[in-house]
């Protein structure tokens, strides 16, 4: 057995992709109404998105914590 890279949990209408890899490629057949990233490390380094309304660019992602 291999370990993945991606772990994912869906229903039928959520999807959930827990990413341990440096990187990955997703590609949807219809365009979701929506889209988070969220930082399970208090910083997550060079993260980039494109393709939506507002597109990142090697951008640092911040944990924020309820003191914040």
């Amino acid at each position: 057995m291999t370990e993945s890279n991606v772990i994912c949990a869906a229903d039928d209408k959520e999807i959930l992709i827990y990413l341990k890899a440096e990187s990955a490629v997703l590609k949807c057949e219809k365009i979701p109404e929506s889209i988070s990233l969220l930082p399970l490390e208090e910083k997550c380094h060079d993260v980039s998105i494109n393709n939506v309304k507002w597109p990142l660019d090697k951008v640092i992602l911040k944990q924020k914590t309820l003191t914040q």
